[in-house]
């Protein structure tokens, strides 16, 4: 659920030859860096 747009980006670049900008790198790595936030174990 958290991860479709990142995996809609990811594949409008792979398959449809859309350009990767910066931006959109920075947001995946903001995506994943609060998947790992939520999902850690706080002990």
């Amino acid at each position: 659920m958290f991860l479709a747009p990142f995996f809609g980006v990811l594949t409008g670049w792979v398959l449809l030859d859309e350009p990767l900008k910066l931006s959109l790198v920075v947001g995946g790595l903001f995506i994943i860096a609060g998947i790992y936030l939520v999902n850690r174990n706080f002990s």
